[in-house]
């Protein structure tokens, strides 16, 4: 089980809930940091040049909503080791041109409830795991989509958001699962 810190970007800067967030780095020194782009994902307007600071600092994994192949390539180019995509924001997503030009993991963002068992087979031979951000009540509701996460965690892994500590042994008991928290309530998972 792996847990990593997720910061939330808008406008080059973080805009978690904390204070002093460079403290607060410095307090929980995390090696890896996944980063929530809101510009790159609601505007395509990518937050590159803090991507470059943060990827001096930390091994960084970039969800910000690329849409073509050209904005893969600026989201490497900034240090990124990990990319998240969007399936619904890429349009003609071809996923062997991204691993021509690059061997760093690529993961899909997926909503586990909109999506059909063939299309996350489908996915699973092509991505190297999945973002999952559906919370735990969410799940709960659809016991198909639970189904689906029980089946498939065995090929890819999977990271799940989630932000309240006393859910993890709920998440145990589907499988292995990872976890992004958000940078305020990382400590608690620790």
């Amino acid at each position: 089980m792996e847990i990593i810190p997720l910061i939330k970007i808008r406008k080059n800067r973080i805009i978690n809930e904390i204070d002093d967030i460079d403290t607060y780095l410095e307090k929980i020194k995390p090696k890896k940091l996944y980063i929530l782009d809101l510009d790159g994902i609601e505007r395509n307007k990518p937050n590159l040049c803090t991507f470059q600071r943060l990827s001096k600092i930390y091994d960084i994994w970039v969800d910000n909503g690329p849409r073509n192949l050209g904005d893969i390539v600026d989201i490497l180019m900034s240090g990124a080791e990990k990319i998240t995509i969007t399936s619904d924001l890429y349009d003609d997503l071809h996923i062997e041109q991204i691993r021509y030009i690059t061997e760093n993991m690529i993961y899909e963002k997926i909503d586990i409830s909109e999506k059909d068992e063939k299309s996350i087979v489908f996915s699973s031979k092509s991505f190297d795991g999945f973002v999952n951000l559906n919370n735990r009540s969410e799940l709960e509701k659809d016991f198909f989509s639970k189904e689906i996460i029980k089946k498939h965690i065995q090929k890819k892994p999977i990271y799940v958001y989630e932000n309240d500590s006393k859910n993890i042994e709920y998440w145990k008991k589907i499988g292995d699962i990872n976890f992004l928290v958000d940078l305020e309530r990382f400590q608690g998972f620790i």
